[in-house]
């Protein structure tokens, strides 16, 4: 079930960047911006909102349940290269490819979150996830 957690989150993410964040081109090194980054943390709560959605992406076409909130993902990001490899430049993103991250612990803090499937108090964790605009090519 955690995995269906997780597959729901990040295509939610994916719609909201889709309609929210305009995707721009990155590349370059090192203070290089991370343009349509978004950050997702770990979401603590019991219960789950009841409804069952169809959702459909470039791989296949699914009714899933709707289970407990796994991830925050915020789409307000500034995100700039500290080391590493020059970042790539992808010209026609149309999904979001998402990068497991250390260093992001911390204390669980208390919020109320509101989404289309209601409102939960949940505790948020630390970065789990960094997702950047990609393009899955057929």
């Amino acid at each position: 079930m955690v995995g269906v957690r997780l597959v729901v989150s990040v295509l939610a993410v994916t719609a909201l960047l889709a309609v929210a964040a305009p995707l721009a081109q990155a590349g370059g090194g090192p203070g290089s911006g991370l343009p349509g980054t978004t950050t997702c943390r770990s979401v603590e709560h019991e219960g789950n909102p009841h409804q069952v959605i169809n959702l459909t992406d470039n791989l296949s076409n699914q009714d899933v349940k709707v289970n407990s909130p796994a991830l925050l993902c915020d789409l307000g990001v500034a995100a700039t290269l500290v080391t590493g490899p020059n970042l790539t430049t992808v010209d026609s993103p149309n999904v979001v490819m998402c990068y497991k991250v250390g260093g992001g612990g911390g204390d669980k803090i208390a919020a109320t979150i509101t989404d289309l499937f209601g409102t939960h108090d949940v505790k948020v964790g630390g970065f789990k996830l960094v997702c950047v605009p990609a393009q899955l090519q057929d």
